[in-house]
């Protein structure tokens, strides 16, 4: 999306992404991984940084007992997306660090106390203003899915901020397939990161 509007896309780095220059994946749950990532930001200087860390821990839907080396893996993840957006923050460049509005995330202390830096500002959107679809047994209609983003970037503020105007119905996202699909920013979102991101 950035490269059809004309800027230069960066790297995608996660545990389900293969990176094309190496060909290995991160688990940016341990320090060599996490150090490599904190290498490249010092290296290509990205203008933005997003930031979006697994939920599957900190989601309300997930109401079963979660193992304490998965609470701790999950935990440190979002320590360390924490961590370089306050490396950008320092380095008066910008980022995103997105998650479900009902992410239990919200209230870990390190989450918290990002929201407090001068120039961070949290707001609210929902997907299905964005062209997030799911199908039901109705058909294929939009998928609400709220989530939230702490942002240093007054730009991106503003153009994350479309709510639901009930113009549509919605259809649920249920079972493993739908949210795995749901995980991945639909294009209306990407295009208006990039929007926003224009704006300097």
């Amino acid at each position: 999306m950035a490269t059809k509007h004309g800027l230069r896309g960066g790297w995608s780095i996660d545990m389900a992404f293969r990176d094309p220059s190496s060909g290995r994946k991160y688990d940016l749950r341990n320090a060599k991984d996490q150090g490599e990532v904190k290498r490249r930001i010092r290296r290509d200087c990205p203008t933005v940084l997003v930031v979006s860390p697994p939920c599957t821990a900190f989601s309300i839907a997930n109401q079963g007992v979660i193992e304490k080396e998965t609470l701790e893996g999950a935990v440190e993840m979002i320590r360390f997306a924490i961590e370089i957006c306050e490396l950008q923050h320092k380095s008066g460049r910008h980022f995103i660090f997105e998650q479900p509005q009902s992410s239990r995330a919200w209230s870990l202390n390190e989450v918290v106390k990002l929201t407090y830096h001068d120039g961070v500002m949290k707001t609210t959107f929902h997907q299905c203003m964005y062209g997030l679809e799911t199908r039901d047994q109705h058909g294929v209609a939009p998928a609400y899915k709220p989530a939230s983003v702490l942002t240093n970037h007054p730009a991106l503020f503003e153009v994350l901020q479309e709510r639901c105007n009930g113009k549509h119905r919605h259809a649920q996202l249920i079972g493993k397939s739908a949210c795995t699909q749901a995980a991945r920013y639909p294009p209306g979102l990407c295009a208006a990161v990039v929007k926003g991101i224009q704006v300097i």
